[in-house]
């Protein structure tokens, strides 16, 4: 039962992992941005 509400509470917080791989993009090109900017 653990192990379920685990992997349930996982889910709600990671909605997909393309998702999360695509705002990680993001926030690096925001980084270099204002890095470049500076």
């Amino acid at each position: 039962m653990r192990i379920r509400s685990l992997h349930k509470k996982f889910f709600l917080f990671s909605p997909t992992p393309r998702k999360i791989k695509q705002r990680e993009k993001e926030n690096v090109k925001r980084i270099r941005f204002r890095k470049a900017v500076l």
